[in-house]
């Protein structure tokens, strides 16, 4: 028994998004920091980073928690129930596991973008 809810497709979907995030909130925080934001806003960096966790956690456990959440699961004809009350069971055990370690990375990767934000020496005159 698989406790797997996508497909290659939706794993490479996932992987694409998170990766594409990671490097978002990157140029994100650095935006922010040369615009010379506050400390304290520069924390909304935290939205993205959790998406990007979020996406590389469901890629790599291939698991969708949105699907694990109904029930159901990806096949290449289309999105179909499970059946299984057991493998229910585990993806929705999987899939809240993803929510928890999405959010203790999105908050570690958000305190180090910070930090590493109040070192950042260049500011620019920017108004908008």
């Amino acid at each position: 028994m698989s406790a797997s809810n996508i497909t290659t497709d939706g794993q490479r979907f996932r992987l694409f998004f998170g990766v594409l995030l990671f490097f978002f909130c990157l140029g994100f925080i650095g935006l922010f920091t040369v615009s010379d934001f506050p400390l304290a806003m520069r924390v909304i960096v935290f939205i993205p980073a959790w998406m990007c966790f979020l996406f590389l956690f469901q890629a790599f456990n291939s698991t969708c928690v949105l699907l694990a959440a109904r029930g159901a699961r990806a096949t290449e004809q289309g999105t179909e129930q499970i059946e299984d009350a057991q493998l229910v069971d585990l993806l929705k055990a999987k899939a809240g596991r993803i929510h928890l370690h999405s959010l203790l990375a999105a908050t570690l990767y958000t305190l180090m973008l910070v930090a590493a934000s109040v070192l950042i020496p260049w500011k620019l005159d920017l108004h908008f």
